[in-house]
């Protein structure tokens, strides 16, 4: 994803912690959030919840695993679900 959607106009920006992803998020303001479900040194869920508070920010988790995603919309922070590989 990193690589392939700059080719369809998108800006793309990473970050490896939850910290550094709600800095990114607070400064670019994102149109849309992908966070890995290992995200380190961070509970992804949490990271999710709090950037999807703001309603014009669909959240999407992406995993691995294909049943990783069966709790993840529950609470309403994410919209969706990618397994990998994509």
């Amino acid at each position: 994803l990193q690589e392939c959607l700059p080719t369809f106009g998108h800006q793309v920006y990473t970050a490896d912690t939850g910290p550094r992803l709600l800095d990114l998020c607070r400064a670019a303001a994102p149109d849309v959030l992908i966070i890995d479900a290992r995200l380190s040194d961070a509970d992804p869920a949490a990271v999710a919840a709090a950037v999807g508070r703001h309603p014009t920010v669909p959240v999407l988790v992406s995993s691995a695993a294909p049943d990783a995603g069966s709790g993840w919309a529950a609470d309403g922070a994410v919209v969706g679900f990618l397994v990998k590989p994509l």
